[in-house]
């Protein structure tokens, strides 16, 4: 997106509008990665996924690529996290 700020602000705009717009949400994880927020990303592809499950495999590529940038790897096949 050449333009991130004013595509936020479009979606921003849009979610106002629409609280229930999956996609919108969606989109603005996408913006929210691009601007290297990636934890804001997680949250709303976990807000997608929320009102709408096709959001689901999204969510969760999004949330181990964040683990897997901090180091967070699983240690006997639970996951070591750390709050942000």
């Amino acid at each position: 997106v050449a333009n991130l700020p004013a595509a936020l602000a479009d979606l921003n705009a849009v979610i106002r509008l629409e609280p229930k717009h999956a996609r919108a949400f969606a989109q603005r994880a996408s913006i929210l990665r691009d601007a290297d927020q990636p934890w804001h990303a997680v949250n709303d592809l976990a807000h997608a996924t929320r009102l709408n499950d096709f959001y689901a495999a999204a969510y969760c590529e999004q949330l181990a690529k964040f683990h897997a940038s901090r180091g967070e790897h699983e240690r006997r096949g639970r996951p070591v996290a750390r709050r942000v």
